[in-house]
């Protein structure tokens, strides 16, 4: 990659804000605050924790007038939600029943499920299936998932693996958003939609943030990002990519305002059997883990949401860059970096 492209600049509305103490006369202070925006109340404020399976980290200026309790109520509230609808772990949420649900019985989406649904099958038909909602049965086959880990399995066959490919399509489930009704067409089918989950979350807590007036924030849930505004020395936020272990590269850094990042790749999920090493990253049309000389270390997408991002993450990757163009016409507003595991960089 040359020079030229070292950085990259998403700038949509920026605005300074001055920080620290003003030892000047009244009437000085109050002509900053006019100018800058700035109350004294106004403080940067950092959250952290453990939530999906991850870790996630919440860094934003908190302006006067919005309270901090009421605002972790209301994050408290979306983890909750999350875990009621998306979690696959937990087995009375949403996504849970429908997995057990036997034939085409046909099953209202809740509200908080509806969007991610909806964009989960959209990604599948763009992307011939490479990001596909119904791939849980082969994650499952190969050891990924709730309950296996840390344990070891002993991989499927060929058989085995074709036998959940059957049930791994999705053009195998029905789905009306005006009725918000979705079913089975074919009895064993089980859904999974880890890949974009995270990037929802991440919208879902901006928008909570935006409605409170908070214009300055970074959102991080396991590596998916949501930014906006100006970091805390007023300048663009700064994303470092993850690279492969090769000399010789230059490693490039995303400089970033009100924008999204997603990234699939990077720091695998392995399994280890024996000699044989797979990662989860599964590809639904095979039914096989992409094998270690697949290309690709890391694929990045960004764009306006989250949850887009990272279901076009997932499908990038499954992809490579060139195979792409389905998904750059039915998504103009994302673009794509690609790191190959030689430390190339390819964008799209």
């Amino acid at each position: 990659m040359d020079d030229s492209h070292n950085d990259f600049e998403f700038t949509v509305n920026g605005s300074q804000t001055v920080k620290g103490y003003c030892s000047l006369l009244l009437v000085a202070y109050c002509l900053l605050l006019v100018l800058c925006g700035c109350k004294r109340s106004d403080r940067w404020e950092t959250w952290s924790g453990e939530v999906m399976g991850t870790r996630y980290q919440l860094t934003f200026l908190s302006i006067e007038g919005v309270s901090t309790v009421t605002l972790e109520q209301e994050l408290e509230a979306i983890w909750d939600e999350m875990d009621a609808g998306l979690s696959t772990w937990n087995p009375d949420s949403w996504i849970s029943r429908f997995n057990r649900e036997a034939g085409q019985t046909q099953v209202h989406v809740p509200a908080s499920v509806l969007p991610v649904i909806a964009a989960a099958l959209d990604v599948a038909e763009q992307s011939s299936s490479a990001l596909d909602p119904t791939v849980y049965l082969l994650l499952q086959a190969w050891g990924f998932g709730p309950g296996k880990a840390g344990r070891a399995i002993e991989p499927p066959d060929d058989r085995q693996v074709e036998r959940h490919r059957e049930l791994c399509s999705y053009t195998l489930l029905e789905f009306d958003i005006r009725s918000r009704l979705l079913s089975k067409r074919k009895a064993g089918v089980q859904i999974d939609c880890s890949a974009m989950a995270k990037g929802y979350a991440v919208d879902r807590i901006a928008q909570l943030l935006e409605a409170s007036g908070i214009e300055r924030y970074l959102i991080e849930i396991g590596g998916e990002i949501r930014l906006a505004g100006e970091n805390q020395q007023g300048q663009l936020w700064a994303i470092g990519y993850q690279w492969p272990d090769v000399a010789n590269v230059e490693r490039s850094v995303l400089r970033l305002s009100d924008a999204a990042v997603a990234t699939s790749g990077g720091s695998h999920v392995f399994k280890r059997q024996g000699d044989r090493v797979y990662t989860h990253l599964i590809d639904p049309r095979s039914g096989y883990p992409l094998s270690r000389e697949h290309p690709v270390f890391s694929a990045t997408v960004i764009g306006p949401e989250c949850m887009w991002a990272d279901a076009l993450a997932t499908a990038a990757f499954v992809l490579g860059p060139d195979a792409l163009s389905g998904l750059k016409d039915a998504y103009p507003d994302y673009r794509y970096v690609f790191i190959l595991k030689n430390g190339a960089v390819i964008e799209r």
